[in-house]
């Protein structure tokens, strides 16, 4: 994405200083993001990483690309919870 010109923000536990992207928290990357894209394992720390929470804190019009598993996103309003 970066050589479509694309500002890169990352959140990762655990930051590497040796790629070419901007490292965020978790707020910043979902409030400034307009393409989330997942690439982590189910941990349970990363399992439900995105639900009715952190989903209401998108950027409007934001989409998701999960490349991982399907847990890291809880699907179910937080009413039902």
């Amino acid at each position: 994405m970066a050589g479509f010109g694309c500002r890169l923000l990352a959140f990762d536990a655990f930051p590497r200083t040796d790629l070419s992207v901007t490292t965020s928290d978790a707020a910043r990357l979902l409030a400034e993001s307009d393409v989330i894209s997942l690439h982590v394992p189910l941990l349970p720390e990363t399992r439900h990483f995105l639900n009715a929470h952190t989903i209401a804190q998108l950027k409007p019009g934001a989409f998701i690309i999960n490349t991982s598993r399907g847990a890291l996103i809880d699907p179910r309003p937080s009413s039902m919870r």
